[in-house]
Formats: structure tokens, sequence, C-alpha cells
């Protein structure tokens, strides 16, 4: 008989070594808040001013490579911080443009994929649960089973992307595939997300950042629905099979 996946009793919490942490979806929310502020104050109270400023950043190419170097430093940092990668990833389509951005968002994803797996692998389970404890058991039991394809999936949903790499380190799994498989999703990820900034910058910036906000948003969303249909499904199949 096949091991089924272990299905996590209180999804919503995270505990991390008998302590308590904040809820991951309040994580989440607080962050794009955040982004939303950093965005949205500004262009208020500068009006044009902040629109000119901004295009002068875009036109000016040592502000380029300085803002290409944070970008890819803030994707690697957010292996491990609450960092909104998708208005990092959408900022560096704005500066950089569809294809430079792209590179970007995805060498900085890709970073933090090494870091995060490196992590997991040396720290094991406990260092996993202490991310997100609410989502390394689900995790680790898809990664069980259905291998790097898990991966791929959660490389766009924030949390889950972080601690699907960091499980992948600590069960073992081949670090060559799951960084191909993360590599190949970090290019699809930053793709959308630099898109996004390269397309919007004609309207405006703010509406750029405001639009990658919704993403990540509607993909949490999806997940959830996701998770709570496969935990009925385990339940479901337990209790035929009279465990």
């Amino acid at each position: 008989m096949q091991p089924r996946p272990s299905v996590t009793a209180s999804p919503d919490m995270a505990r991390a070594s008998g302590g308590r942490t904040w809820p991951a979806w309040r994580i989440v929310v607080l962050c794009c808040l955040g982004a939303v502020a950093v965005v949205l104050v500004p262009y208020l109270a500068l009006g044009p001013s902040f629109e000119d400023a901004a295009a002068a950043i875009v036109a000016s190419q040592t502000s380029r490579a300085a803002a290409a170097e944070l970008g890819v430093f803030l994707l690697a940092a957010d292996m491990l911080l609450p960092i909104p990668s998708s208005v990092v990833a959408t900022g560096l389509g704005v500066t950089l443009g569809w294809a430079a951005g792209t590179l970007a968002s995805a060498a900085g994803l890709t970073i933090g994929c090494v870091l995060g797996f490196a992590l997991g692998r040396s720290g094991g389970e406990r260092f996993v649960r202490a991310r997100s404890a609410a989502h390394e058991r689900y995790l680790s039991g898809l990664l069980s089973r259905y291998g790097v394809i898990v991966l791929v999936l959660c490389r766009g949903v924030p949390i889950m992307a972080e601690v699907s790499v960091m499980a992948a380190g600590a069960l073992g799994l081949p670090m060559g595939r799951c960084l191909a498989a993360t590599t190949l999703a970090n290019l699809a990820v930053g793709a959308v997300y630099a898109a996004i900034g390269a397309a919007a910058w004609d309207t405006s910036p703010a509406i750029a950042f405001l639009a990658a906000l919704v993403v990540p948003g509607v993909l949490l969303a999806l997940a959830a629905v996701a998770r709570r249909l496969w935990t009925h499904y385990v339940r479901s199949a337990d209790g035929t099979s009279g465990i």
C-alpha cells in the first residue's frame, strides 16, 4: 500500500518550535498592504513629479543597473524574508523592460531557490517547519507523492513557493531536477510580472504595481481552494479504507 500524504490539522496557523507565529495569510496581507502604501503614497503625494522621477530612473543606465542588482538581491532574499516578490519583479519589468526584467527576476528567484534548497537539506524538517509549519506537512506529502511538479505549481504562490523548495531539500529530492524545474518556472513567473511592468509603464507605474498584487492574491486563493479539496479527498480516502 502506498503511504498517504499527511494532512495538517490546522492549516491556517503556523507553529514553530512549540511557539506560535502569525498565520501565513496575515503576513501576505500585511506585505501586500505595505507594497500598496509604498506605491500609492508617493504617487498621491507627488503626482506628476513621481512619474517624472520614475521616468528619469528608467532613462538612466546607472539607475537601471542599480535597480537590477537590488531587484536580484531582494528576490533572492524573499526565500527568507516576507518581501513582495511580485512587486519587485514588476519593478524590474518597468525599469529594465520585458526581456531584461524577465532574466533579472528569474536570476534572483533561482538564487533564492538554491539557498532555500540548501537550507532545507542542511536543516531538515525542523528548519522547514520553522518557516511555515502550516504548509510543511502538506507540501511534504505532495512532494513525496508527485515530485518536482509540485515545485513548478507552487512557484507563483506566496509562502508556498518558498516552503516547497525548502521541503524538497529536507526530503532529499535530487537537487539537479529540483533546480531545473524551478528555474524554468522562475522564467515563466518573471516573464509574467515583467510583462505587467513593461506594458503598464505607458499608462502609469502605480497601475503596474497594483496589478502585480492581484496575481499572487488570486493564486493564493486558488491554492487555498486546492488545499481544501485535497484535504477532503485524503480524509475521504482514509475513511473508505477504514483508516
